[in-house]
């Protein structure tokens, strides 16, 4: 069985690091699956940051594509219009993969939405953990866009949106292969071993790139440390930044030259018994591997874009935790003792925590159930 992956087009992170793994895991105990993984953009860059996963480019390659058993569209915003106009078109023009907007367009209605394509190309779809949770009216009143959507939701084998928001805006379709399902990056949550915590430390991160959130979460990170009485630890998500080293010895009092691969950071998420940060996929990570996180977002500002803050709601609403999403409109620059309080009892909860992680492993259950289903029936 030939599977065509066709991944989002991200800059190499940790976080696209673990959504892409998630495949060859979820896969690894079939050897009659071939996984054959897609990229829009450059195929020789290996964006997984380990070198483990060989990408090839969509350009050309859509007779491969469409003749494939199974057509698996992987992760995140790629089939979202407004990531299409926002970043992904803007890209595709810079990375020379087309020469115009009005190309990168074509090439999405033809690769992504696969739009002139016979339906039994459709009958081989499964959409797994893709998100529309940013587009808005500017979707809606491109009729050629939501006609396509419409017409790959209702014709494809499977469609798994990650976020109660983007399934809702489908459901008047009555598709019985709708579902909504946990991030790609918690779909083998079963398979990891459970974070036991009492090590006293406390990892932290913060990928926004705003000096004025970047001091919040250096005075946040500094009350939290004095409360608790732990260390609290810089965790290198993204590849390093020059202004990590300054936040990083700004927390903990201590900077690190180390460049540590995706799967060393992600595996070393187990050595803290709380994470805090601003970053989707690093809590995303740690609740599937039962270690807490406290996620911070924006609640009163509208963002586009994949690094809007609604994802990062939507993701803990879903699991119960709301509670343990902070706004950045509460955090302080002087006294965060509130929200530092708050983080202490839920640090302590650990009956609430093993709660949370049951519920993420159920969910992740019931998804990789779907897909095994859809796939092999």
């Amino acid at each position: 069985m030939i599977v065509s992956v066709i991944c989002a087009y991200n800059p190499n992170n940790t976080g696209m690091y673990t959504v892409d793994k998630a495949v060859s895991d979820f896969f690894e105990n079939h050897s009659d699956v071939e996984l054959v993984f897609y990229i829009v953009g450059d195929a020789g860059k290996s964006r997984d940051g380990e070198g483990d996963i060989v990408y090839k480019s969509l350009t050309d390659s859509y007779n491969d594509v469409i003749s494939s058993d199974i057509i698996l569209f992987w992760g995140d915003f790629i089939c979202s219009y407004d990531f299409w106009v926002g970043a992904l078109i803007p890209r595709m023009i810079s990375h020379g993969v087309t020469a115009d907007f009005e190309s990168s367009i074509e090439f999405l209605y033809k690769y992504i939405l696969l739009e002139g394509a016979d339906d039994s190309v459709f009958s081989k779809v499964i959409i797994y953990g893709t998100t529309i949770v940013a587009d808005d009216s500017t979707s809606l009143c491109c009729e050629r866009y939501f006609r396509s959507m419409c017409r790959l939701i209702k014709k494809a084998r499977l469609v798994c949106f990650r976020d109660a928001l983007s399934y809702a805006r489908f459901t008047f379709l009555g598709s019985p292969v709708l579902k909504l399902v946990p991030d790609c990056a918690m779909l083998n949550a079963n398979k990891y071993p459970l974070g036991l915590g009492g090590n006293n430390r406390i990892g932290v991160y913060i990928g926004r790139s705003e000096k004025l959130e970047q001091l919040k979460f250096v005075s946040l990170a500094r009350s939290i440390k004095k409360k608790v009485k732990m260390d609290v630890e810089w965790i290198q998500w993204f590849p390093r930044k020059t202004r990590d080293k300054r936040l990083s010895f700004l927390i903990s009092g201590s900077v690190s030259d180390e460049r540590p691969k995706p799967s060393q950071v992600v595996n070393g998420l187990y050595q803290y018994d709380l994470i805090v940060t601003d970053v989707y996929h690093l809590a995303v990570n740690s609740w599937a591997r039962g270690v807490p996180a406290i996620l911070i977002g924006y609640g009163a500002r509208h963002e586009k874009g994949t690094l809007g803050s609604k994802k990062k709601e939507m993701l803990f609403s879903s699991f119960f935790i709301q509670d343990y999403y902070v706004f950045w409109e509460s955090v302080s620059l002087f006294n965060n003792s509130d929200l530092v309080n708050m983080i202490d009892l839920k640090l302590k909860n650990k009956s609430l925590n093993g709660q949370v992680s049951s519920l993420v492993r159920c969910a992740a259950k019931d998804a990789s159930d779907y897909l095994k289903k859809s796939i092999f029936g």
